[in-house]
């Protein structure tokens, strides 16, 4: 599967898992670690894919790094 698929997959199934939570809330249902449900691996690979594609991914941010300077050493696990 190349990426651009794959990211297609991912991006469906985030829509998917958001409108499944967004309706849940509308029938009065609560939620309790609600970040473990969104921050998931899938969504943060896909977060870094939607960075990596982005024009603007070499221009310094407001602390100097780019992109490309620090891609390597995220990690998931941190975040």
């Amino acid at each position: 599967m190349k990426n651009t698929e794959r990211n297609l997959v991912y991006k469906n199934e985030l829509r998917q898992r958001l409108n499944e939570i967004y309706r849940s809330s509308q029938a009065g249902m609560n939620f309790k670690n609600l970040k473990k449900t969104i921050v998931c691996k899938d969504n943060f690979i896909l977060a870094l894919r939607q960075l990596s594609l982005n024009a603007g991914r070499e221009t310094p941010g407001p602390d100097g790094l780019k992109f490309s300077d620090v891609k390597h050493n995220l990690d998931y696990e941190e975040f």
